[in-house]
């Protein structure tokens, strides 16, 4: 399965060029969300990504004038007079620099996996993590349980209480690849869980038909599968999409053939 704590402890051969806090501290980060595409906007309009800070367990609430947050553990973008009370605190991840009104750090995520440092008055890391593979609309931040998850429903600004889940299933794997097939092709699936499919272009859900591990492929002169994996106590998998074309012309033109697929809601609406 893909699940993902964030690191805690670097590589044994790197010197952290930082010095960690004494004692417990007051404040953590809560949730993260570094590929924000339909959420929540910034003043802006502008789908920014996004971090938390909330109180520790037990901890009163903090003046965080002083505290701050960075990327490396060095530059530290420095928090404006708020106090952090019972709901916790939004900060957009950025680089717009910004603490008048919405606050922005100077700095942005990478999903793929970044580091992130939160910095005690004085410049000590109270807390350093490492981000895992972030998804598109994804939050990655506490559980109630108190470990690190993925919800697909993120809280900006509220508690995280919706379900979360310790990672995603492992995408399915088609064989032979997408390309130009002779017809009746066989292709096959392989992968953890269950896996469902469709034909049409959608998204498989786990209403859709199971993959009967072997689908065949030419009846039409373009034929799409995409497969998604279950298992229990994960989130789906991503989507592994094939498109097979069966075209006896179309491989002889030297021209390159790219394949878009879409929910076919996307494509065809009445709006």
């Amino acid at each position: 399965s893909a699940s993902a704590e964030p690191a805690s402890v670097l590589p044994a051969d790197t010197a952290p060029t930082w010095v960690a806090c004494e004692g417990d501290s007051p404040v953590r980060i809560n949730e993260i969300v570094v590929a924000n595409h339909h959420g929540a906007l910034d003043e802006d309009g502008e789908t920014s990504d996004w971090l938390e800070l909330s109180l520790a367990d037990g901890a009163l609430a903090t003046e965080l004038e002083g505290w701050g947050l960075s990327d490396d553990g060095l530059s530290v973008w420095t928090l404006p007079a708020r106090t952090l009370g019972a709901a916790p605190l939004q900060v957009w991840a950025s680089d717009k620099n910004r603490t008048d009104s919405e606050l922005h750090a100077d700095f942005s995520l990478n999903a793929l996996g970044d580091a992130l440092f939160l910095h005690q008055p004085g410049g000590c890391v109270a807390e350093h993590m490492t981000t895992p593979r972030m998804y598109a609309d994804v939050g990655f931040g506490r559980a109630i349980n108190g470990s690190w998850a993925y919800f697909l429903e993120p809280t900006p600004g509220a508690s995280n209480t919706t379900e979360s889940r310790p990672g995603f299933a492992e995408p399915p794997v088609l064989s032979p690849a997408g390309g130009f097939v002779a017809a009746g092709t066989v292709v096959s699936a392989s992968g953890t869980g269950t896996l469902r499919y469709t034909t049409d272009g959608g998204v498989p859900n786990e209403d859709d038909d199971e993959y009967p591990g072997a689908v065949a492929v030419g009846g039409d002169e373009l034929d799409i599968l995409r497969v998604r994996a279950f298992v229990d106590g994960l989130w789906p998998s991503r989507i592994t999409t094939q498109t097979y074309s069966t075209s006896a012309s179309l491989p002889g033109t030297g021209v390159t053939i790219i394949s878009l697929t879409a929910e076919p809601d996307d494509l065809f609406v009445d709006e």
